[in-house]
């Protein structure tokens, strides 16, 4: 039940072509909840999407000044993204993944 997905580039816009490319991947690896061991690629380009988002995103988040809890998860979870990709802790690295794109496209708090 898989279809093909368009990501377009505009030079006058390179941060929309990383997070519709990210929603992309978000979609195919969610959509078939990938356990087969074939499918670690999928896995493998949503999560160096989603850091690469990850670090265009937090320099936005961090100019706005008033996001230091938020950029603290961000970092938490890249962290930890590191740490499952390591084996050093038994979490999923697409659980964690999912929680930092999540994160990075969830609309800030009103302050």
């Amino acid at each position: 039940m898989s279809s093909d997905r368009v990501v377009v580039l505009r030079p006058d816009d390179p941060a929309s072509f990383l997070a519709d490319a990210c929603a992309a991947a978000a979609e195919a690896v969610n959509e078939v909840r990938v356990w087969q061991h074939k499918d670690a690629n999928l896995v493998e380009l949503y999560s160096e999407l989603v850091l690469a988002y990850a670090r265009l995103r937090r320099a936005d988040i961090a100019r706005s000044g008033h996001a230091t809890v938020r950029l603290a998860v961000i970092d938490h979870l890249v962290e930890r993204l590191a740490q499952a990709r390591n084996g050093e802790i038994t979490t999923p690295a697409l659980d964690i993944v999912d929680r930092l794109h999540g994160e990075l496209t969830a609309e800030p708090a009103p302050a």
